[in-house]
């Protein structure tokens, strides 16, 4: 009897510890899966903060070849209302026989979905000259983290306000549909991205994300300088 309760508790203690080390490992994975998430999003925002460099690079070359600001064209097969790619190769950002970029794709998880979006109605805080809209790249509709990500790259800290876009003329950095760049600047009152509390003016910022309502968080890159 004595050999048999000595081993049932053996047993008992064996399983206790199983269960210890079993509890731990899975607490680590979880905390593991936390980190690699975190450091997802940031691979995920260096790789659209490289496509949009790449993007702007594109831009520069075709416009240093003489080539007028208002002639080009963000034409591709993914993108709707930018023309068709093909119709004008020298001036097209994403055809290789002119600007070189690939596919404008959005790396997933980082947005809503939203394809990316081009302007003339905005001038980025700071940067060119303080009267005249520049050309922005436009991310749409992204996550509040992706957002947070984007603005730490800036100088921001990870929890400071989102700037906000939302000044009197009504405008936004972001108007969906309205507004795409096929050729024309805003030339009477662009918008100024000084809105709210804070806002975008506080320092030179030719990149930055920034809400115009309270669940909308818009990423913009300059890709020209007026």
């Amino acid at each position: 009897m004595r050999n048999t309760s000595g081993n049932i508790l053996f047993m008992i203690l064996i399983a206790i510890a199983l269960l210890a080390a079993l509890t731990y490992a899975m607490s680590g994975s979880m905390r593991g899966g936390g980190n690699i998430s975190d450091d997802q999003l940031r691979v995920k925002v260096d790789r659209l903060m490289m496509l949009a460099s790449d993007i702007k690079t594109g831009v520069s070359t075709i416009y240093s070849q003489g080539v007028s600001e208002s002639d080009l064209s963000f034409a591709h097969p993914s993108l709707t209302g930018y023309g068709t790619i093909g119709s004008n190769n020298l001036v097209e950002i994403f055809n290789e026989d002119g600007g070189g970029v690939g596919s404008p794709e959005i790396p997933s998880g980082l947005n809503d979905g939203s394809q990316m979006e081009f302007y003339g109605h905005t001038r980025a805080p700071r940067v060119g000259q303080n009267t005249v809209a520049d050309l922005l790249l436009v991310v749409p509709n992204m996550t509040e983290s992706a957002c947070r990500a984007v603005n730490m790259r800036l100088g921001y800290t990870e929890v400071a306000p989102i700037p906000q876009d939302n000044d009197g003329d009504s405008l936004c950095v972001y108007t969906g549909a309205t507004g795409r760049f096929v050729g024309t600047f805003e030339t009477v009152s662009p918008n100024q991205m000084d809105g709210g509390t804070p806002n975008m003016t506080i320092l030179p910022a030719p990149f930055g994300c920034v809400t115009c309502e309270s669940s909308q968080y818009h990423m913009y890159y300059t890709l020209l300088e007026r």
